[in-house]
């Protein structure tokens, strides 16, 4: 015996207008009661590729010219496709001869070069990009990991508040399914499982389902537009 509960990220606002496409709740038409042990799994889920990669909280460097000033500077919010459009980003006419960036392709890593006691200051997040760990850079230094522009997104963690919290790291949560961020900007993404992964199912009797995205960071997955459709399966509960 099983089923099957297609949920949808906006199609309940009017039951709860605080929903958003990373964290929404969905009002059934029906209340659903399961009798015995049940378990649920994801298997579709479909999502908008529509975050920025580079964002107010990791858009932050600084420089010094070698005339003992340290100037901060953001790069403007988007979705950068490559790490040389990064580096375009950043770079200001005022580094001529002072402050240098190149990326190596063969290799994905950023070199930075200064002059003239100039100094690059890199912030957190924004370093994690160009391989680098946080700090100032002066001279020539090469980046100690690989440069990748969507180092922020590699995986989406799945919460839902139906399932049993198991331990995720040093914490325990309600995590459903750890999804890899799939496709490129502008696309709509669909993650189909044939042999979904099932989780017990803790409440027995449900008339909403609360659905939350979020990045290994935590924070809740930034989409700038679209919709979520998850669709879950309900089974029995095997017995391995």
């Amino acid at each position: 015996m099983s089923f099957y509960i297609t949920l949808i990220s906006d199609s309940s606002k009017h039951f709860f207008p605080g929903n958003k496409t990373s964290h929404f709740t969905t009002q059934l038409p029906t209340p659903i009661t399961l009798n015995d042990e049940w378990e649920m799994g994801l298997v579709d889920f479909i999502y908008p590729h529509t975050w920025y990669n580079i964002r107010e909280d990791n858009n932050l460097f600084g420089f010094d010219l070698g005339d003992g000033k340290s100037i901060a500077r953001r790069i403007p919010q988007g979705f950068y496709e490559t790490i040389p459009d990064i580096l375009d980003g950043m770079y200001l006419e005022d580094f001529k001869n002072k402050i240098e960036f190149h990326y190596h392709p063969i290799v994905k890593r950023v070199k930075i070069k200064t002059k003239e006691h100039a100094k690059v200051f890199l912030h957190k997040g924004f370093s994690k990009l160009l391989g680098f760990e946080p700090g100032e850079i002066k001279g020539k230094v090469e980046s100690s990991y690989i440069a990748d522009p969507n180092a922020s997104f590699p995986l989406i963690y799945v919460y839902s508040d139906l399932v049993e919290p198991q331990i995720v790291g040093d914490v325990q949560a309600p995590l459903l399914k750890i999804v890899k961020v799939e496709g490129k900007d502008g696309e709509v993404v669909n993650a189909h499982y044939t042999r979904p992964h099932y989780v017990p199912v803790i409440r027995r009797h449900f008339q909403t389902v609360e659905m939350v995205l979020r990045l290994h960071s935590g924070e809740l997955v930034p989409f700038e537009r679209g919709r979520v459709i998850a669709v879950l399966h309900f089974r029995m509960r095997q017995i391995v």
